[in-house]
């Protein structure tokens, strides 16, 4: 290994491949203030954002990127043994980055991402606060550890999904009723993946007595209320003529099915990630820059992984994704 390549492990101890996510959620709460306002239900098919919105827009993102990034490592120092059992995130599991150096990133990357929030609005820091308390506090540290209950682990991420979703929308725009309603499609299909999640990382989850939706209810309820879950979202899209939700939710329950029947580890592990790639690309068909951070992302952790530890991550073929999936 090269020296020079050590310090990306700060980088990605952020865990980026799970910025597409919150991205594309983020990115959906912007394309409904425009999907909101149009007859048809459609955003504006236009190329970037105006001026008068882009910089709000730019400190918006860049910070909840951030915070989200600084819960991510907040997950990580509170999941060191099952992450050893589960082969997977390994920057802290194996000393590679001490928890000293983790909990200095994440108090350096929390107070630039609350700095830059202070550039937008009263409610959108308000939504930035309500996001580390619920998804990185009441998740992961005590007293709660609600990520180790299996109804309350799911209402987090539900919440983070809205939060989200929430947190788009007020980068170019005010609260509304409309805000709240129009985020429930998305809220659903987070709820869809997430039950997948649980699947993945249940072997190593029981043996570390981290009881998750899928170790308490098994493989079969939980692609159940998968199946489920896309489905709702399907319908509420639709409800709402929310189109880009809608083809996504549609193609995704397809494949939900398919593992239902298949219930085959390599579908397992596309069903988990293929949904959020897809509804990824149809932004980004309003927002082409979007490609630049797909791309980008994918290119570097797969330079990173490979160069630093062998591996070919991250990859839709659970056999290639090594530890780090």
């Amino acid at each position: 290994m090269k020296r020079w390549i050590k310090p990306f492990d700060y980088v990605f101890l952020l865990r980026p491949v799970l910025f597409y996510p919150v991205w594309t959620i983020f990115l959906a709460g912007i394309l409904s203030v425009q999907g909101a306002s149009s007859g048809y239900g459609w955003p504006e098919f236009k190329i970037g954002l105006s001026s008068r919105h882009l910089d709000k827009f730019l400190f918006a993102f860049v910070g909840y990127s951030l915070l989200m990034g600084a819960v991510f490592i907040i997950n990580q120092l509170t999941d060191i043994s099952t992450d050893r059992k589960n082969s997977k995130l390994f920057l802290i599991a194996d000393e590679h980055v001490s928890p000293r150096a983790a909990v200095r990133e994440i108090l350096i990357v929390l107070f630039i991402a609350f700095g830059l929030a202070l550039n937008t609005s009263g409610w959108f820091l308000l939504v930035m606060f309500a996001a580390l308390i619920v998804t990185g506090v009441a998740y992961s540290l005590p007293p709660f550890f609600l990520k180790n209950k299996p109804l309350y682990g799911l209402l987090v991420n539900l919440s983070g999904g809205m939060l989200t979703f929430f947190a788009g929308w007020l980068a170019i725009s005010g609260p509304s009723l409309q805000m709240a309603i129009r985020s429930l499609p998305y809220v659903f299909a987070v709820g869809a993946v997430y039950f997948l999640t649980t699947i993945l990382d249940a072997e190593g989850d029981l043996h570390s007595q981290k009881i998750t939706f899928a170790v308490y209810f098994g493989m079969r309820t939980t692609l159940q209320m998968a199946v489920l879950f896309d489905a709702v979202a399907a319908v509420l899209a639709f409800v709402v003529r929310d189109w880009i939700i809608f083809i996504s939710a549609v193609i995704s329950c397809f494949l939900f099915v398919f593992l239902f029947i298949k219930k085959d580890s390599v579908w397992l592990n596309r069903a988990t990630r293929l949904p959020i790639l897809l509804l990824a690309f149809i932004e980004a068909l309003y927002l082409p820059v979007y490609f630049l951070g797909i791309i980008g992302i994918y290119l570097l952790s797969k330079w990173y992984y490979r160069n630093r530890f062998g591996l070919n991550y991250p990859s839709l073929n659970p056999s290639h994704i090594g530890k780090e999936a």
